[in-house]
């Protein structure tokens, strides 16, 4: 669980970047990086989330 979340986090990163090169986005890539953006730090959330009950537990 944890190696997909980091892999969809890189994902997420990787087409963040795609859209971020775009001179002139069109509405549904703008809003594409929008949804990214929010959805990349919902599991960013959660991989810290398992990172800190892992050091808590050992």
């Amino acid at each position: 669980m944890f190696r997909d979340l980091v892999h969809q986090h890189q994902t997420y990163e990787q087409r963040l970047v795609e859209l971020a090169h775009l001179t002139y986005p069109n509405d549904d890539e703008q809003m594409e990086e929008v949804t990214l953006k929010k959805k990349k730090l919902l599991v960013k959330d959660e991989i810290y989330s398992i990172m800190h009950n892992f050091a808590v537990s050992h």
